[in-house]
């Protein structure tokens, strides 16, 4: 006897997750996210931050969420900043690296789109 379910567990599994990290597409998604937070926002951290859970998850961050995203940028922006240097001497145009908040943000952007609140809508 067969059972059928009308409903699925909500389940994440590590292809699932996986998926949402490495892939291309999202990561290229991200990218135009964080250009269109940037746009609305302006250059101001905390105001793309707040600006960014308002339009991925439809609600204003927490104040733990702020101070946790805006060390998430901070961090992400040193990482990018050292690392532009050798990404043009390896020869990348100087043209397709991003400036390092700009990088950033779409790091934080792409972790949004992670987030199981993102992924499962209740």
């Amino acid at each position: 006897k067969v059972n059928s379910c009308a409903r699925r567990s909500v389940t994440t599994i590590a292809p699932q997750a996986l998926q949402l990290l490495n892939n291309k597409f999202v990561a290229g998604q991200s990218e135009i996210f964080a250009h269109r937070v940037r746009d609305e926002a302006g250059n101001d951290p905390k105001a793309q931050v707040e600006r960014a859970f308002r339009l991925a998850l439809s609600r204003p961050p927490q104040y733990t969420e702020i101070d946790y995203s805006l060390t998430f940028l901070k961090r992400q922006a040193e990482y990018h900043a050292r690392h532009t240097g050798v990404l043009l001497e390896r020869g990348t145009d100087p043209a397709d690296v991003p400036a390092p908040d700009q990088a950033a943000l779409a790091d934080f952007c792409h972790s949004l789109f992670n987030l199981n609140e993102f992924v499962y809508v209740n």
